[in-house]
């Protein structure tokens, strides 16, 4: 088991509260290596074995680069058939650390049942800040995008997805700058959906925890960076979204959907938000390595979903 965090300089100094919690409850709340410690591991090394087997595939090719940074790489695993939506999907690991390498696993769950898909890496925040980050995680987007044929994908069906951080990441991907971020005044965003699994939507209760160490956030940036507090600028249409949270996680992360999925409805997005009985945070990537689990499911729905143009369905 490992030990609590070790207080930091970037977390509240002045006995800031958020929701009546203090920062040892914060802590608590978000450090799931201790809260879960003993089948990490467990997960690990599934995630990891799955994954070998997943390179496996037909066509998958691990490390393509998508931009210049030497983190900004992906690992593609193409669909069987052309014209397939494309899932996104932003590697986790507290915006710090996790391997992308892990999470081809989900490739076993989502290729079989129509889908093509890449797992994308990014830098770390302390090298960047976290803002430089969302931007690496749209560049990659933008590279999908033009690139789909590449995975047998239509790029008109692009799916942001991603897992505890990586589900932050790709939340922020609808509302980013899109016309900054291609030089085009008539740019749009190009994502046609988002699955976030066991997200952090509003950034204001990791900057008073002890995650903020390598984030470094102001509270300046808590509203340009949280998806919840952007979603009045979601584009329209909006995009489905699918939010989902494991039964056994904390109580933060339990509120982080339901909060984020109310703000969503009230600004005209179709959401669908589900607990899976059972699960916390580490088990519910697994998931999707089985073609016919409840969460593989849901993500097939709303790529269903998604804008297909005069794509093949699915």
């Amino acid at each position: 088991m490992r030990k609590p965090r070790a207080p930091s300089i970037w977390a509240s100094r002045t006995g800031e509260r958020y929701l009546g919690y203090d920062r040892a409850e914060l802590d608590r709340q978000y450090d799931l290596l201790v809260r879960h410690g003993d089948s990490v591991e467990v997960f690990a090394r599934l995630g990891a074995t799955l994954s070998a087997r997943a390179r496996a595939l037909p066509g998958a090719t691990m490390n393509v680069a998508y931009g210049g940074a030497p983190a900004m790489t992906m690992d593609l695993y193409p669909a069987t058939q052309p014209g397939a939506p494309v899932i996104a999907f932003v590697r986790g690991g507290y915006w710090r650390h996790g391997d992308k390498a892990d999470l081809g696993c989900i490739a076993l769950g989502l290729v079989p049942r129509g889908c093509a898909v890449a797992v994308i890496g990014h830098s770390a925040p302390g090298e960047l800040g976290l803002a430089a980050i969302a931007d690496e995680v749209c560049t990659a987007m933008l590279w999908l995008r033009g690139h789909a044929g590449r995975l047998n994908g239509d790029g008109k069906r692009l799916i942001a997805a991603g897992h505890g951080s990586g589900a932050h990441l790709a939340a922020l991907t609808p509302t980013a700058d899109w016309t900054r971020l291609e030089e085009d005044d008539r740019a749009r965003s190009p994502i046609a959906g988002v699955v976030a699994l066991s997200g952090f939507f509003d950034l204001e209760p990791v900057r008073l925890s002890f995650l903020n160490m390598d984030l470094r956030l102001d509270a300046a940036a808590v509203p340009q960076l949280s998806p919840l507090r952007l979603a009045p600028a979601l584009p329209q249409p909006t995009p489905p979204y699918l939010l989902i949270v494991g039964e056994r996680e904390t109580d933060e992360y339990h509120r982080h959907m339901a909060g984020y999925a109310a703000a969503l409805e009230r600004h005209g997005a179709r959401v669908t938000a589900a607990t899976l009985a059972g699960h916390h945070h580490f088990s519910l990537a697994a998931e999707l390595a089985d073609p016919s689990s409840l969460i593989t499911n849901h993500v097939i729905a709303l790529a269903r979903t998604a804008a297909a143009g005069d794509s093949v369905p699915i």
